[in-house]
């Protein structure tokens, strides 16, 4: 057995049960595979929250409202560190993570009594963007949702 290979059996005793992310540039982050559940549970929730939250960048009178506060509980901090960084992974390393734990993009899509479909998609960097189908495309879609 080389150095290297010491040297990884003692990181892998040191880290536990933890995984890791390969990040460009070198260096790795390590984070629980718990972690990683919750976080993406949370960006799901986030999608789910931003079809339903009113806008509150401006009041019906004009006014400026100011936005909701966020809570800062530890699942948060945790999940934020880890989507930042699967923002910067290594391709490599994020398909991996993808076929370990799902989707690192989360999305929702909810269909409306009128039969319109919001989804909204959070990407790894955390932008997101709404999408709202109508009449045909909103057929094909929920076809594909119940095809599978």
């Amino acid at each position: 057995m080389g150095l290297r290979d010491r040297v990884r059996n003692l990181e892998r005793g040191v880290q536990g049960d933890r995984d890791y992310l390969e990040l460009r540039g070198g260096g790795r982050f390590y984070f629980k595979p718990m972690d990683a559940f919750v976080a993406l549970y949370l960006r799901k929730m986030d999608a789910m929250r931003g079809i339903y939250v009113e806008d509150l960048s401006e009041r019906a009178d004009g006014t400026e409202a100011l936005p909701p506060t966020e809570t800062q509980s530890p699942a948060r901090t945790q999940s934020r560190a880890l989507f930042e960084a699967l923002a910067k992974a290594t391709p490599e390393s994020l398909q991996r993570f993808e076929r370990r734990y799902g989707p690192a993009e989360q999305g929702a899509a909810v269909i409306h009594d009128d039969g319109t479909i919001a989804i909204r998609t959070i990407s790894v960097d955390g932008s997101a963007t709404m999408r709202v189908l109508e009449s045909e495309e909103a057929r094909e879609y929920r076809a594909n949702v119940r095809a599978g």
